[in-house]
Parts: structure tokens; sequence; C-alpha cells
């Protein structure tokens, strides 16, 4: 596919190649008022200059030492830790780009407030509280 150049985007993270089908994101936003992604910064970056203000980007992150716990918590390996956080200040420097930013210090709280954050966007009668 990459070869074809059917990828709007297209990125390899630690050996992992991540890419977004132009047709499937043009076929998404044909048959839907609205489709969740999860992206990376270039990602995200690449639909937003496609689709203007069609494309909101909401950051939810947790600090250096929580990521770092939670992966212990999960027994990653010190060598996947290391990895996953030598991209850590470069993906946070991004939250400055983004239309909405939230920190993940409990997820089930987070979890709501991205779900009311999306309610706005759906009825835009809704009002967002403050937390």
């Amino acid at each position: 596919m990459e070869a074809q150049q059917e990828f709007l985007e297209s990125v390899e993270i630690d050996g992992i190649h991540y890419g977004i089908r132009e047709q499937d994101i043009v076929e998404a936003f044909a048959n839907h008022d609205l489709i969740y992604l999860t992206l990376n910064p270039e990602g995200a970056e690449k639909l937003k200059a496609l689709f203007h203000e069609h494309v909101i980007r909401i950051f939810v992150y947790a600090d250096r030492d929580t990521v770092i716990q939670r992966q212990r918590d999960r027994e990653d390996s010190e060598e996947v830790i290391e990895r996953h956080m030598s991209h850590y200040d470069e993906t946070m420097s991004y939250k400055h780009n983004c239309e909405h930013v939230f920190e993940n210090f409990d997820a089930p709280q987070v979890a709501y407030q991205v779900s009311e954050l999306i309610e706005t966007y759906l009825d835009r009668n809704l009002t967002v509280t403050d937390y």
C-alpha cells in the first residue's frame, strides 16, 4: 500500500509501521458526521492540514513518572520502558498544538471528561463543567 501511495500518512516508530489510508478517511467522513482516530502527532497534523476545522485534536497524557510506573506495573521490561520514554518529551511538546488537553491522572475521570467534550461537539447546546 505504501508503494502505491495509498497512505495519507505513514510512519515507523520503534520498528513498527503505522499508516492512515486515504480511502478509509475519505469514506469515513462521507459516511459519518464524526469519526475518532488515535494518531501520533504527524498523523494528526496531516489530517488537520487536509480537513481543517473538521479535525479536533484531543491530547491525553500522563506525567513522566506516572507513565514509567504504569509500564512497570504491567511488567514491561526496562528496555521497552526506555524505548517508549525516548519519545516522551517530543510527544509532550505536541500538546500545545491541540485544541483540548487532558491529564490522565485517573482513567475513569479523564474518560468522562473526554466523553463530555465529545458530547459538546455532537450536541452544541451542552455546557462543559469545570473540574
